[in-house]
């Protein structure tokens, strides 16, 4: 069954191409298509494309993420949004909802932590015979 489809005529081919969406590559000279090999080659563009997008995707997620740490490092050294955006050659709009975020996450670590060290001096004053 599937030798009966594997070669198509030219004129089909350029009907699938425009009722599917697809490029199947139709070589001038061909007067009839061989749709395994068309198929599998439109596979392979469909995958690499996808690749592609992806390391896209990635090298702009890493490169967010890198100018987050740097903010961050920054912040670290009590340095103000516009001296960041200065050093990092950016503008101030972009690295002050970054700099508001990691100012809010590093006040709530610094919560935890204290939080967790009373816990720790309950904890210890409860087992404590000279408290008792």
């Amino acid at each position: 069954m599937m030798k009966k489809f594997s070669k198509v005529d030219r004129e089909t081919v350029e009907a699938i191409n425009l009722f599917a969406g697809t490029d199947i590559d139709i070589d001038g000279k061909e007067e009839v298509i061989d749709m395994c090999k068309a198929w599998e080659d439109q596979k392979n563009e469909g995958r690499e494309l996808g690749r592609e997008e992806g390391r896209e995707e990635g090298r702009e997620l890493g490169e967010r993420q890198k100018i987050i740490s740097q903010i961050v490092k920054k912040l670290q050294k009590d340095k103000s949004v516009a001296e960041i955006a200065d050093d990092l050659e950016e503008k101030e709009e972009v690295i002050a909802p970054i700099y508001e975020a990691a100012l809010s996450m590093s006040r709530i670590m610094t919560l935890r932590k204290s939080m967790s060290f009373l816990r720790k001096i309950r904890s210890w004053h409860s087992s404590c015979r000279y408290w008792q």
